[in-house]
């Protein structure tokens, strides 16, 4: 019989060790946590629903919006977004970008309206061998702002969605966070396709609910729409 000592340690394991969230921007210096990142109320856990409206940018960020700066950024620009902990759980992570509708503050936005993606980081899969996750094994992802993205004010959504119980209903998990961007320039493109959150992703959606172990994944496409390349 293991120590009951044993027990407690491996039961806080999950909460201690296997999550993680995005935190700061880095800049030179780097930001401070959360100063322009909508800061969550469920600590490092994941959202497991693809059906609640905390598939947008994490539980409890929108109290958060109006204590939370804007960031301006050029349109073209690279960001660095920065986690409180490298990733190790396997799975893609994708970048979308979405408009505060004319006449709402963006710190008040709830993220209901549409959605496009920018940028997306997945395994190396060559289509024979195993897939290899260690691309997205990360402390940092850097997300490039389309240089034709029009200006205005966005949230930047930044997720990894962690596929190491996919093979179970349910057993997904994500890992997201909103950061509140002004958009500054003269970009004039027609960003799409659009989606929304929730709606975006399904959970029977062959890249939410699979078995990444067995048969052996040789091929993987992240979930959601195409990236938009800015045109």
């Amino acid at each position: 019989m293991r120590p009951n000592y044993l027990v407690a340690i491996i039961a806080l394991l999950p909460n201690t060790l296997a999550h993680y969230r995005f935190q700061t921007i880095l800049t030179s210096p780097a930001t401070p946590a959360y100063r322009f990142i909508r800061l969550n109320t469920n600590e490092r856990n994941p959202v497991s629903s693809l059906s609640t409206p905390d598939i947008r940018c994490n539980t409890g960020t929108l109290a958060s919006g109006p204590s939370t700066r804007i960031l301006p950024i050029r349109a073209g620009t690279a960001l660095i977004v920065g986690l409180d902990q490298e990733i190790y759980h396997a799975g893609p992570l994708n970048a979308y970008l979405s408009a505060a509708p004319t006449g709402t503050n963006l710190t008040a936005y709830d993220g209901s309206g549409d959605w496009f993606k920018i940028a997306s980081l997945g395994p190396d899969c060559d289509g024979v061998n195993a897939c290899d996750w260690a691309p997205t094994r990360i402390a940092n992802w850097t997300v490039t702002v389309p240089s034709k993205t029009p200006p205005g004010f966005y949230l930047l959504r930044v997720e990894q969605i962690a596929l190491h119980n996919a093979g179970q209903q349910g057993g997904v998990e994500f890992y997201l966070s909103c950061v509140q961007v002004q958009v500054e320039g003269t970009g004039d493109g027609k960003p799409g396709p659009m989606v929304k959150f929730p709606g975006a992703y399904k959970a029977d959606d062959k890249a939410i609910q699979l078995d990444i172990y067995y048969p052996i994944l040789m091929n993987y496409t992240a979930p959601g729409p195409s990236i938009w390349k800015g045109v």
